[in-house]
């Protein structure tokens, strides 16, 4: 299954982004959101995937 992921990422927190990423490769997890505030600041925000898999309804945001 091929999800492609939107959002942003701090730099310092790249590694959360490939492990979202990868999150997706067994075709178990079909879409997800994850957001981490650090500080008042968010540092990630992403989301991707299908929101409902017998619509094949994209995450939107």
């Amino acid at each position: 299954m091929s999800v492609f992921v939107k959002g942003e990422v701090d730099p310092a927190f790249r590694a959360v982004r490939e492990v979202f990423e990868s999150s997706f490769a067994d075709g178990r997890n079909t879409g997800a959101a994850v957001a981490v505030i650090v500080d008042g600041r968010t540092v990630v925000d992403l989301w991707g995937g299908v929101a409902d898999t017998r619509a094949n309804t994209a995450t939107t945001r």
